[in-house]
């Protein structure tokens, strides 16, 4: 077990001894085969895991270009961030130690075994910690903080979406269903006076007579939640079947329905609560993050490609 930025900054050492040669040179930089090896070693295990042999190495060969481009995209950050004295603090990767071991609930003991498994030790992992958030510091100050997306990008770009933002509410509603046998079709329970409509006719004369929905519902539903009295919480009207919706919609807050048929049996809802949902606002805030991401990503690839054509960088792979 181990948290999932753990997985991304660390390396297993190679299983096999690797001759090392250099791969690519940036400035006076180089990376070597070994770190590639290592690199992808850890990021595709569960790829790479049972392969062996011409197997395990026609699939190294096939995913390496694109891990290089990777490491060469990294090292150019952080030699950015030196050339401009930006760094990261003993304190800030402490904080970050903290957070980690707090999310997971990893004593300091848990957290130095979780290490050691991955084949780290602390000073490496926090130097591999400290680049990350160097590099997040980074992609704040150099991308994320200066994307803007106003709201006409944002209306015009919902006017060319195929699909309009439909208004939409949602019910919440206490459900009783009595199941039918699997090899009974819809039609069939409708028209024949099976011992499960019997069933149902029985729960709807106790309810007309006052008893309680979810009383009923904890002892002689089939369906959903019926430890919680059929509250099967809100539900969108999109979400419903037609034929169920067109019951639902008739409904007051607080009343009940008359027996129905659906695929899964006989049917009787009650509805609890509806309200309003405000879809547009959504539309508006799912298509802003939309483009904001569309933005950053060419923002960044076109930051990164700045900062290569400054450096003299060499691929030997």
């Amino acid at each position: 077990m181990l948290l999932s930025l753990l997985m991304l900054l660390s390396y297993k050492e190679a299983g096999a001894v690797v001759l090392d040669r250099v791969v690519a040179v940036i400035d006076k930089e180089v990376i070597t085969w070994g770190e590639l090896y290592r690199a992808m070693e850890f990021d595709m295990r569960e790829d790479i895991k049972g392969l062996k042999g011409a197997e395990r190495v026609a699939f190294i060969s096939k995913h390496e270009r694109e891990f290089l481009d990777t490491l060469i995209d990294i090292k150019v950050q952080l030699m950015y961030a030196e050339g401009r004295n930006i760094g990261v603090s003993k304190a800030e990767v402490d904080a970050a130690i903290d957070d980690i071991r707090r999310k997971y609930s990893l004593s300091e003991q848990d957290f130095f075994e979780a290490l050691k498994k991955e084949g780290f030790g602390i000073e490496e992992y926090k130097k591999r910690l400290s680049e990350q958030i160097l590099l997040n510091k980074l992609g704040s100050s150099e991308i994320s903080n200066k994307i803007f997306v106003t709201e006409n990008e944002i209306t015009e770009r919902l006017k060319n979406q195929k699909d309009s933002v439909a208004a939409s509410k949602q019910y919440r509603i206490r459900l009783i269903v009595i199941s039918k046998p699997a090899d009974t079709g819809k039609d069939k329970i409708a028209g024949e006076g099976l011992a499960l409509k019997k069933r149902a006719e029985d729960i709807y004369g106790k309810l007309l007579n006052g008893e309680d929905f979810g009383k009923l519902a904890a002892r002689f539903s089939d369906g959903p939640n019926t430890s919680n009295g059929g509250d099967i919480g809100f539900i969108g009207n999109e979400e419903m079947d037609k034929d169920f919706l067109a019951v639902v919609e008739q409904l007051k807050e607080g009343q009940f329905s008359k027996i129905f048929v659906t695929d899964k049996g006989l049917n009787i809802v009650q509805l609890i609560e509806k309200k309003a949902v405000d879809t547009q606002g959504q539309a508006r805030d799912e298509m802003r993050r939309e483009l904001f991401a569309e933005k950053s990503k060419r923002a960044f690839k076109d930051w990164i490609k700045s900062l290569k054509e400054k450096r003299f960088i060499k691929v030997m792979l």
